[in-house]
């Protein structure tokens, strides 16, 4: 199968079936923007399918509406960028770090379906917490 750089036309398709598989129900996305797609369009995707996916999960967990929006983009894997709240630069483990207390605070503490909501296994979320324990952000 083809790179997902070279497949453009399917992004999308996988786009929008990872809006949807990830979306917290208590806060659907409604729509895209055209900036969001307009970024995610001209990205090469080395990661292919993964990274694309990984980056729809971010983008949802640290959005703030029913709107997916190009600022949202801070979720790129290596990215260092704006502050969602437009403060700083944040780096990718801040960014993180806030992904996974919104979406714990938004399942109320519920780490299981916290986990479901960014996509990742609950082990992963479990040891992401430890750490952060153990530093400051």
């Amino acid at each position: 199968m083809p790179p997902l750089r070279e497949r453009k036309a399917d992004i999308p398709l996988l786009v929008a079936a990872f809006v949807e598989k990830h979306a917290d129900p208590a806060r659907p996305i409604e729509t895209i923007s055209d900036d969001f797609w307009h970024f995610v369009t001209s990205l090469s995707w080395p990661g292919n399918v993964r990274e694309l996916e990984n980056f729809v999960v971010r983008s949802v967990a640290l959005g703030s509406g029913p709107v997916l929006r190009n600022e949202d983009e801070c979720a790129m894997p290596g990215n260092t960028t704006a502050d969602p709240s437009g403060g700083e630069m944040a780096s990718l483990a801040q960014l993180e770090r806030r992904a996974i207390m919104k979406a714990l605070d938004t399942a109320k503490g519920d780490k299981i379906a916290a986990a479901r909501t960014l996509g990742i296994g609950k082990t992963t979320l479990y040891r992401k917490l430890k750490e952060y324990q153990q530093k400051p952000e």
